[in-house]
């Protein structure tokens, strides 16, 4: 059976390596998407490198307060002068790397708080960054996030040919199954050709209406992943060059090599 030592020891590690990983950008998102054994691995194998840091942290404090000639024990404070219990000096030794590590955690905390408070933009930027990059996101995360940071519409062609150009309206966290765009245009890819022809212009509709208080999201358009065939980056500044381009080649002109 296990002591109650034992286990107050299994529960600061798990408990103070949970707190680090969600306190950390780079790892927060794969511990939230975890569960089970694999979230008690994980805390498990970041709560043992806590509490090495807390041992060192303890030992270099003793030996800094002995040289002192100090002594002071939180554990022996608590459990023996105000439990009265008597415990033994390695429970004691145990009790007091477990407060370190607690304390460790919420310093890290208010640490991460404070720099917040300071650089915002950074912390909030880097957050995005390793959620977009996550493996584990649904498709097109990546594109979606890119479409975000660059300020770049996306021009979606769904599996029944129809094209949609426009903003993601919410960047969503965590699994989803689903979007929202705000249309700018949206059409249909030509049968034969695959050629994309533009038949509504939310676009100029919302210039109209700008005026009035009506919101973009009364245009918001929802398009489930799995009917999303392709997707890419469309800037509308280069549309015209591409267009010319495609007329020439049309006309004869051969494609530039590109070896």
């Amino acid at each position: 059976m296990l002591k109650p030592i034992s286990l107050l020891f299994i529960l600061v590690l798990c408990c103070s390596g949970y707190l680090l990983l969600i306190l950390l950008p780079n790892f927060r998102f794969k511990i939230s998407k975890s569960a089970g054994y694999h979230t008690f691995l994980q805390s498990i194998i970041a709560g043992i490198s806590v509490f090495i840091l807390a041992s060192i942290v303890y030992f270099l404090s003793g030996f800094i307060l002995r040289s002192l000639n100090i002594t002071f024990s939180i554990s022996d404070l608590i459990l023996n002068e105000i439990l009265q219990l008597t415990v033994s000096n390695s429970t004691k030794t145990i009790s007091d790397i477990c407060v370190i590590s607690f304390l460790m955690d919420v310093f890290l905390y208010l640490t991460l708080t404070v720099m917040q408070r300071k650089n915002s933009q950074y912390l909030y930027e880097s957050t995005l960054k390793n959620f977009a990059d996550s493996p584990e996101n649904p498709e097109f995360t990546d594109l979606f996030f890119r479409s975000a940071r660059l300020g770049l519409p996306i021009l979606f062609t769904l599996s029944d040919r129809k094209v949609f150009i426009g903003y993601i309206s919410t960047l969503k966290f965590g699994d989803y199954n689903d979007i929202e765009i705000i249309p700018m245009y949206s059409g249909f890819r030509d049968k034969d050709t695959l050629k994309i022809e533009l038949v509504t212009p939310y676009l100029d509709v919302l210039d109209e209406l700008r005026d009035e208080t009506i919101e973009d999201d009364v245009f918001c358009v929802s398009m489930p992943l799995r009917e999303i065939i392709h997707a890419h980056l469309y800037d509308f500044s280069y549309q015209d060059d591409f267009k010319r381009r495609e007329d020439e080649y049309q006309n004869g002109l051969k494609y530039s090599s590109t070896s």
